[in-house]
């Protein structure tokens, strides 16, 4: 069933709808069975020549179906008092005719009035009702004499209008508790179906439509839109780094933010008909219906919107009196496509936004079939990548680090894949998704356990140069990151000072003071730090000054053009300086030539790396192709 929005049924001032109902359902069942009744009276009637009779059974007929017909032009009350005006004309016909008969249908008259418009009304009925017992009485004289009743005419016209109003006092006002009783009971079961609906269709952390209700709704502009022609959008939003909320400000933080980005977005959408939902997590989705009546306007609708969307969430957000800065990745996706259905469409979004946050995040955009395939793709890589390491796929390579003496003084383990079908998968393209998946969290204890091997093995060959493993922000802030450090070194036998750590820039611009603490614990084992790819991120004097480092690495796209580039020129030579000043050893990578190798070294480069030196090799065959160092000298 789909969902819906729930309003609570309400009929006119006083009533509820189920009042209305039942009032339409007595002036229908009354029409049938009258217009029955009144075809067998007129019948009765003509025959024994009471042409009255059969003119009061035609009007009668004709006033309830005029009640009927003019349904939506009369209000409620105009048909309340319809009933009750045509119950009386009948109750009063038959006092005259039939006394008995008559008494019957006058009683009628409050019984009814109270159960459409409630005491008062009904109250009226019953004196009216009353009155036109004794003043029918009286002046026809009728005669109450077979009801034994006593014989004088005023007594008996008054003793029967006193129990006539006795008797229907006692039922009008049981009927009237009955109905208060009753409306009150509907309104309370109203409440909580609004309520249950409420919690079924809106998102209980920031009230918005929830994900149940953004497809329901996505499903009937689709609809509407193959049939008019009219254009629409769905923007997929994505927080950027939202984790890092969670981790720094705790869920209760984490929940805040949330809401103060509902708040803000929803401020965003100019149009009442469109449509802010949270799918959960960090993820919101806009819906724009509507938007033009070409793909190309309201692509530049939708553009438009979702820019001012990401430029709001690029304001300061204040959480807990400390202004934060933030971004957002947005995806888009038009419609009518070749989207069969809320679903794919929202996968579109989806997979748009993905591209915005490959680009660089706090991006937005635009879904092209063409990203399907590179969808496929990266899916096929998170599977693949998930059995890589019990199969046996990942594997080291060495790069060797060369000292201006032409030795040896380091080495960069590389972690490469091998695809049993793809050939070697290049680690910009798997990395980012082991990153992004949690998946580095396992193979970087792998890549550690086999750091720690090969250096016991370096070590009883005589070597005593470290091994500089990448380590990731997300493994580096895992729990338990320095027990298993210190796990590794202890069950290997081998000290930190064999390993250095190579950390990115990016490491330090969250939680720089749980960063710096986690480090100096590392270093307490031994353990050494290096700023991998230096001058590319979060360079800061201030950050090089505080945190325990021994080495800087400057980025190869600073080697490449030395010494002929006049500003990579000045840019190394302000990092060797920078770095001797805060006594740091100092390698570049990226080497390929001989003339940047002379040129390094000249400016006082520790070491440097890179293909004119040496290329990488499988871990393995470069420690078998080393002589053990008794060997050597022997």
């Amino acid at each position: 069933m789909k969902a819906r929005e729930v309003e609570e049924p309400a009929g006119p001032e006083g009533t509820t709808l189920w009042h209305v109902r039942l009032l339409d359902d007595i002036t229908r069942i009354l029409l049938a069975v009258g217009s029955v009744g009144s075809a067998i009276g007129v019948g009765f009637a003509l025959y024994a020549g009471r042409l009255h009779i059969a003119a009061f059974d035609v009007g009668v007929v004709a006033w309830l179906a005029a009640l009927v017909h003019f349904r939506e032009r009369l209000s409620f009350n105009q048909r309340s008092w319809g009933i009750l005006l045509l119950t009386l004309a009948v109750g009063a016909f038959f006092l005259v005719q039939t006394p008995p008969l008559g008494l019957i249908y006058l009683s009628l008259l409050p019984l009814m009035a109270a159960l459409f418009l409630g005491m008062r009304a009904a109250a009226a009925c019953l004196g009216g009702a009353t009155l036109l017992i004794v003043a029918v009485g009286w002046s026809l004289d009728l005669d109450w004499g077979p009801l034994g009743l006593p014989a004088n005419k005023l007594d008996q016209h008054l003793l029967m209008a006193v129990n006539f109003a006795l008797m229907n006092a006692l039922i009008m006002t049981s009927i009237t508790v009955l109905m208060r009783n009753l409306n009150e009971a509907v309104r309370r079961a109203v409440q909580a179906q609004i309520g249950l609906e409420k919690i079924a269709l809106s998102d209980s952390l920031t009230g918005l439509p929830n994900r149940r209700l953004l497809m329901d709704r996505l499903e009937a502009s689709m609809g509407l839109a193959r049939r008019t022609g009219q254009h629409g959008a769905v923007l997929f939003i994505d927080l950027d780094h939202f984790k890092k909320i969670n981790d720094s400000q705790g869920h209760a933080g984490g929940d805040l933010f949330l809401q103060l980005v509902a708040q803000r977005l929803k401020t965003q959408l100019a149009r009442q008909t469109d449509t802010l939902a949270r799918l959960g997590g960090d993820e919101f989705v806009a819906l724009l219906a509507d938007l033009a009546p070409t793909a190309e306007e309201a692509a530049r609708a939708a553009r438009q919107v979702a820019e001012r969307l990401r430029a709001a969430m690029a304001q300061p957000f204040v959480l807990r009196g400390e202004a934060q800065s933030f971004s957002a990745s947005i995806g888009v996706a038009l419609f009518p496509s070749q989207a069969v259905d809320a679903n794919q469409l929202l996968d579109e979004a989806d997979t748009a936004m993905y591209h915005a946050k490959d680009s660089g995040r706090n991006a937005v955009g635009f879904y092209e079939a063409s990203m399907q395939v590179e969808l496929q793709k990266r899916l096929e890589t998170e599977n693949d990548l998930a059995q890589a390491l019990p199969r046996g796929e990942l594997w080291l390579a060495a790069q060797p680090q060369y000292s201006s003496c032409g030795e040896v003084c380091g080495v960069e383990l590389l972690l490469r894949w091998r695809h049993p079908t793809r050939g070697e998968v290049p680690p910009s393209r798997f990395i980012p998704i082991a990153e992004q998946t949690g998946l580095i969290g396992a193979i970087g204890d792998w890549v550690l356990q086999q750091a720690c091997e090969q250096v016991a093995l370096l070590r009883r060959m005589g070597h005593r140069f470290a091994l500089s493993v990448n380590i990731s922000p997300s493994q580096f802030r895992g729990a338990g990151f320095v027990e298993r450090v210190a796990h590794l070194l202890e069950q290997h036998g081998v000290c930190g000072s064999d390993l250095m750590f190579e950390v990115t820039e990016g490491l330090m611009v969250d939680d720089q003071r749980g960063t710096i603490d986690r480090m100096r614990e590392l270093v307490a084992l031994g353990v050494r730090f290096s700023i991998d790819d230096f001058g590319t991120g979060y360079s800061s004097l201030n950050y090089l000054k505080r945190l325990p480092l021994h080495e800087l690495k400057i980025d190869r796209s600073f080697v490449q053009d030395l010494p002929q580039d006049p500003n990579d020129t000045a840019i190394v030579r302000m990092i060797v300086s920078m770095a001797r000043e805060f006594k740091l050893d100092v390698v570049a990578e990226g080497v390929e030539t001989a003339q940047q190798a002379a040129f390094l070294t000249s400016l006082g480069c520790n070491s440097l790396q890179g293909y004119y030196l040496a290329r990488p090799q499988p871990l393995r065959q470069w420690v078998d192709s080393l002589a053990p160092v008794a060997a050597a000298s022997a």
